[in-house]
């Protein structure tokens, strides 16, 4: 469904993307979504809500920051 939502979406903002900030974010997400696939799947269930709510302060933090 998400899919078919975006593909509407993009013919009207198609002239504004800019493929110099949105290429390195596809291709770093295509890069590391196996290692994140195998984590979710080999990691203990119980330690995985920790470990995303983790990472989710932490990036909270540093944009709180003005990090980017």
């Amino acid at each position: 469904m998400e899919l078919v939502i975006t593909g509407q979406l993009l013919a009207s903002v198609r002239k504004e993307i800019r493929r110099s900030v949105v290429a390195p974010m596809g291709g770093a997400a295509a890069a590391t979504m196996p290692a994140g696939s195998w984590l979710l799947v080999s990691l203990d269930k119980s330690s995985l809500p920790f470990g995303i709510g983790l990472a989710v302060t932490l990036s909270a933090l540093l944009l709180m920051t003005g990090w980017r």
